[in-house]
């Protein structure tokens, strides 16, 4: 079923994330002789005043076309309204677009965009600011900080495997972490992960029981020191088993304190550092398009 007669289409375009892929998605839009309004993310606005300017035009349709960034920013804007945000993968971790099966093939995420499959999703906040899949602080946030965007256009998901082992002798940190008011870590800490969906760059399953309509988020605190630590704190990640370096938990409400002012991200966006980390859940906020099948 194709919803396009019925709906206002609007379509923001990071022109820089992948030249190609928005040349593409010009040529499928005339193609399909789309009716649409064209808004292009800047470097001081990457996503959330187009979206929101879309919005109040009346566009029932948000057409995302760019990386986790521009996503990220159209979720922020979309987020508690009726409009439906629909993901043209154009980066390099595409971790929304990944976790709803969306293809990178641009006519094939376009088709899904135009169709009728609809799903309604919880959005995650942390400090205000929301997210579609996880925020965390330590070494991710650092992965995400030193994984340029002309190591990532060289090597794609590898780049972030190379940062990563640069950061494996990280000194730790101290953190305090609480989910539901419970404490669930305190002392040193090499990352927290704090999730709303789960699948990550590589093919990664950080949490591989998570549910988006839950009404919780999804947690894991790391703390590796040795190698023998890194090995068993890996085969925890990819498997999403728990084990001695690796804890897992959820809640509806998360609280991660900490002793001095650490980098964190959201969705793969780097945050300025911070000693305070406050994560909620807005359930059933994001209405999204997915295949039909997966509705």
């Amino acid at each position: 079923m194709n919803m396009t007669s019925t709906q206002q289409i609007a379509i923001v375009l990071n022109p820089v994330a992948d030249e190609e892929v928005a040349q593409r998605l010009v040529a499928a839009v005339e193609d399909r002789g789309l009716e649409v309004t064209w808004l292009e993310t800047t470097p001081d606005d990457p996503g959330r005043g187009q979206a929101e300017a879309a919005l109040a035009a009346g566009a029932e349709l948000v057409i995302a076309c760019g990386g986790d960034g521009t996503v990220r920013a159209c979720v922020e804007a979309l987020a508690g309204s009726d409009a439906a945000l629909a993901v043209i993968p154009a980066g390099t971790g595409n971790l929304l677009a990944r976790n709803l099966g969306i293809p990178d093939d641009t006519k094939e995420a376009l088709e899904i965009a135009l169709g009728s499959g609809r799903r309604t999703l919880d959005v995650g906040i942390c400090n205000g600011e929301r997210f579609a899949i996880m925020g965390g602080v330590g070494l991710d946030a650092a992965i995400m900080h030193d994984t340029g965007r002309e190591m990532k256009q060289r090597f794609g998901v590898a780049a972030y495997v190379l940062t990563t082992l640069r950061h494996l002798r990280d000194e730790r940190f101290p953190s305090h972490v609480r989910a539901d008011g419970e404490l669930v870590h305190l002392g040193p800490t090499t990352t927290v992960l704090v999730g709303n969906l789960g699948q990550i760059q590589a093919g990664l399953d950080i949490f591989p029981d998570s549910s988006p309509t839950d009404g919780a988020l999804d947690g894991l605190v790391a703390r590796p020191r040795t190698l023998r630590e890194w090995l068993a704190a890996g085969w925890a990640l990819i498997w999403g088993t728990e084990t001695e370096p690796v804890e897992r938990f959820s809640g509806r409400e998360v609280v991660i304190d900490l002793v001095r002012p650490t980098p964190y991200e959201l969705d793969g966006e780097e945050r300025p550092p911070t000693t305070a980390l406050r994560f909620g859940v807005e359930t059933t906020a994001l209405r999204v398009c997915v295949h039909e099948e997966d509705q």
